[in-house]
């Protein structure tokens, strides 16, 4: 089964995504409507279900230049749908602030039982490094 790609135009109102290399990137929006964790549990459901993803997942999410702050109830969803599809995967948050840091974290620590692994990171560089390392090589 190969991996489908999608691009999306990058726009202020809109999340980008593309499948690259097998690992899922996503561009939160600057503006957007809808959480950002609820929206990239729909895209990895989307890729998962539709049997268009390999496991583990690998993602690196890039909220720097977005407003992150979703709600705890927010976070709770996209966890609970995270979970719901039994996969494994390591989920790399690139933030720009230390309160995105901090809401990183707090994700990383409600996912704990999900299968995945969240984790908020500053570089790029590093984000990428560490989904691309196998499970506990770390």
């Amino acid at each position: 089964m190969g991996v489908k790609i999608e691009r999306r135009e990058e726009s202020a109102d809109r999340t980008s995504w593309a499948v690259r290399d097998g690992v899922l990137v996503v561009r939160a929006p600057v503006r957007g409507r809808t959480s950002i964790v609820t929206e990239v549990a729909a895209i990895v459901e989307g890729l998962v279900r539709g049997g268009d993803f390999r496991s583990p997942l690998q993602a690196v999410v890039d909220v720097r230049h977005s407003a992150f702050s979703p709600t705890g109830s927010e976070i709770r969803r996209g966890v609970i749908r995270l979970r719901r599809l039994g996969r494994r995967g390591r989920i790399a948050l690139l933030v720009s602030s230390d309160f995105q840091f901090g809401l990183g974290r707090m994700i990383g620590l409600l996912s704990e039982d999900s299968g995945f692994e969240v984790r908020p990171f500053r570089d790029a560089v590093e984000a990428a490094s560490w989904v691309g390392e196998p499970n506990g090589a770390r």
